[in-house]
């Protein structure tokens, strides 16, 4: 069961060589134009919050996400609610590996003071 000599031809392992698109074979996950891999946070993203106070935002208001425990959401410099977990911790995150992460309204429900929100990041430093 193991360790011991054997009359059997064993198969090596092989590295698949790079196909001529310049992706692996099988992997998928290149950048379309060849390029790096996009980081998590550069990704478009849906993620929920919770709106605070009269504020009813309107879908297509472009918004940003100010760190905080639960990432604030900035609308034209005013707070108008804040991420809801579990998009928060990875939201936050984000903004503290120096991402500013901005989008807009996707949806939102003023019954519930709930919506959903686009966002993606660019980095502070590119």
């Amino acid at each position: 069961m193991g360790g011991g000599r054997t009359t059997r031809e064993e198969a090596r392992r092989r590295i698949p060589a790079p196909s001529e698109s310049g992706q692996s074979a099988g992997d998928g996950l290149a950048a379309p134009n060849g390029g790096p891999e996009p980081d998590f946070c550069e990704l478009k993203q849906e993620v929920d919050f919770q709106a605070e106070g009269e504020v009813v935002p309107d879908p297509g208001l472009r918004v940003r996400l100010v760190v905080q425990h639960l990432p604030l959401v900035v609308a034209g410099g005013n707070p108008i609610g804040f991420v809801t977990e579990p998009d928060a911790t990875a939201m936050r995150h984000c903004i503290e590996e120096g991402f500013r992460m901005a989008g807009s309204i996707r949806a939102f429900d003023p019954g519930s003071q709930r919506g959903k929100l686009t966002i993606s990041g660019t980095h502070a430093g590119g």
